[in-house]
């Protein structure tokens, strides 16, 4: 998780705030605001740790901030849904 957290934090560009993170069953979802949200798209595409980065449902302009709302979900690799859910026991 932090080796994601990580990569996520260097390719995601400073105009854009996640307002909600969550990876679950090896699926990752990012809800936030953009000034370019289609293009977050290309920069998770170069992750070698998420597979089909895509933004699910509409991209809806947010006049107060200027910027772009935004869903976007991706696979995370090399995560199998019960590895996600495994809390080492």
């Amino acid at each position: 998780m932090l080796e994601l957290l990580d990569d996520l934090t260097r390719r995601i560009p400073d105009d854009t705030a996640i307002d909600k993170l969550t990876v679950n069953d090896g699926k990752l979802v990012l809800v936030g605001q953009s000034r370019a949200a289609p293009a977050l798209v290309g920069l998770l595409q170069d992750s070698p740790l998420l597979a089909e980065p895509a933004l699910s449902g509409a991209v809806q302009a947010d006049p107060r901030s200027g910027r772009d709302r935004f869903t976007l979900a991706a696979t995370v690799r090399g995560q199998a849904p019960e590895d996600a859910n495994d809390t080492g026991r």
